[in-house]
């Protein structure tokens, strides 16, 4: 399910929260959802997780990567509006993965929100 939310819009929210990155000298910043608290994570990517775990990485720079139990790829491709799906196996590891992809882009101050600057 493609969203009738346009691109741009979405791109325009990330950019606000880029915004709120740089003003706060936060490098990355994990954005969760599951079936319960779904929200933000629609809100910023238009995929929701049914019955499982996801999470968006967004740093300052890139491209976001939405991240997901593979059990949900299918559901990822379709709803995101962002291409790059990673998996998790374990999505109990998911910072792990988070993690790993931070070491790669040398963030020094990480941010784990529940709630997206409105």
């Amino acid at each position: 399910m493609k969203p009738k939310i346009t691109k741009q819009e979405f791109e325009r929210r990330i950019s606000k929260i880029r915004m709120y990155l740089e003003k706060n000298n936060i490098d990355a910043i994990l954005i969760y959802g599951d079936e319960y608290r779904k929200e933000n994570l629609r809100y910023v990517s238009n995929y929701w997780p049914i019955f499982e775990r996801g999470a968006m990485l967004l740093g300052r720079n890139g491209e976001p990567i939405v991240i997901c139990a593979p059990e949900g790829q299918k559901v990822a491709e379709e709803m995101s509006i962002w291409p790059d799906i990673r998996l998790s196996p374990d999505f109990l590891c998911v910072i792990f993965v988070f993690a790993r992809n931070i070491r790669r882009t040398e963030a020094e101050k990480i941010c784990v929100s529940c709630f997206c600057p409105q």
